[in-house]
């Protein structure tokens, strides 16, 4: 079995060991660094060891504490589509260890997210089956998170990875259609290796993206959120699904439409590692509540979007992240306050901006195939903000 793989087993468990080095998932074989900003590096390993990683002519040092955790920055790397070694070892009392990663490059890194548009695969979109022919002609990496419900389900095992893996006909097939699009205009564009983390769930209304903490300091928020599944406030749709599909589990009190639960299931585990941007295709769940009912107020939601884009920025301690999201495309429901409330976000937000698809819906369809302008929008966006840096 290979290393990544048993490494992530022990992560998602949460059961960390003294007797080697483990790191997050994000960390792996093939992966992408991001140009141009400090990459941290982190993870755990035994209490007191002394952490040497090594890339690029680069060596960092640190020192696990009381718990075992431990992280260094690398300094700020150039583009590079050479596969390099990062190497991590662990010299503690009782043994010298050592973890290695192959065939790392350093690009860009995009966080994809949102709910069932962005987790549309490309091979269900649109020309797809050509697209996954051809797909290993670009230099694009893919972390794909997939979440699954099943009896026991908790936060920390509700998603799992194969780890990174090259794009081809083999993984590209059942990746999100909108991110390789973007992804394949980007590094074209650019020249540079292009690195996908893939978490969207299908369904998510925006308040489980949102860090718990949020919704403890907002009194409006916790009126929304307080035993959310009987919270006539809450969206209707996901309450009545999430009833649905947990009735049906044993030993299960997670359930990935809950206030909060995909920022710790989803987010936690990416955060904080270093990545340019965020492509969010989300809102369907927060603009109506079922296909015939009449327009959700959206004034929530706006707040709502404005706290995450500010959660995440501080997060990855840049005040001026982009991020990049999807217009709701053009169906025979009452969306045309919400996509007001997208156009108003777009503009007042800086460095965030809005892909046009309202031409590009059908009327019937909630899930319209063709992602390949959706994707090259949001990348036409990207490639302006870069090259104007």
């Amino acid at each position: 079995m290979p290393v990544r793989y048993i490494l992530l087993a022990f992560f998602l468990c949460s059961a960390w060991s003294a007797n080697a080095i483990e790191l997050p998932p994000v960390f792996g074989n093939s992966m992408v660094l991001q140009r141009g900003q400090p990459v941290p590096v982190w993870g755990k390993a035994a209490a007191g060891a002394e952490i040497c990683v090594s890339f690029a002519k680069q060596e960092k040092h640190a020192t696990a504490d009381s718990s075992g955790h431990w992280q260094v920055m690398l300094d700020s790397l150039e583009a590079s589509a050479g596969g390099a070694m990062l190497t991590i070892r662990e010299d503690s009392k009782s043994k010298i260890s050592e973890l290695k990663f192959s065939d790392v490059v350093v690009g860009e890194v995009w966080l994809c997210s949102g709910q069932s548009n962005m987790r549309f695969m490309l091979k269900q979109a649109t020309g797809g089956a050509e697209e996954v022919r051809n797909s290993s002609a670009f230099n694009l990496r893919l972390l794909n998170f997939t979440g699954a419900l099943k009896d026991g389900v908790t936060a920390t095992n509700y998603f799992s990875t194969p780890g990174w893996q090259v794009c081809g006909p083999k993984t590209a097939a059942d990746f999100s259609a909108v991110a390789y699009f973007f992804g394949k205009k980007l590094h074209r564009e650019l020249g540079v290796p292009v690195g996908l983390i893939w978490n969207a769930v299908g369904g998510a209304p925006i308040e489980a993206f949102l860090p718990e903490q949020l919704f403890s300091n907002d009194a409006e928020l916790r009126e929304r959120t307080a035993n959310w599944l009987g919270n006539q406030k809450y969206p209707h749709w996901c309450r009545e699904r999430a009833k649905q599909e947990s009735a049906k589990l044993r030993g299960a009190s997670f359930h990935p439409f809950a206030p909060s639960a995909l920022h710790e299931a989803g987010f936690a585990p990416v955060e904080p590692f270093a990545i340019r941007g965020v492509l969010w295709y989300q809102g369907e769940s927060n603009a109506t509540d079922t296909p015939e009912s009449p327009a959700l107020d959206p004034a929530p939601y706006e707040k709502m979007f404005r706290l995450l884009v500010t959660d995440w920025r501080k997060t990855w301690n840049n005040p001026s992240m982009p991020v990049y999201f999807v217009q709701l495309p053009s169906l025979n429901r009452d969306w045309g306050k919400f996509r007001e409330v997208q156009a108003k976000l777009a503009d007042e937000i800086p460095n965030c901006g809005m892909a046009v698809t309202f031409d590009l819906g059908e009327p019937t369809n909630v899930h319209p195939p063709n992602k390949k302008p959706v994707g090259e929008r949001l990348a036409e966006l990207a490639v302006r903000n870069i090259l104007e840096e």
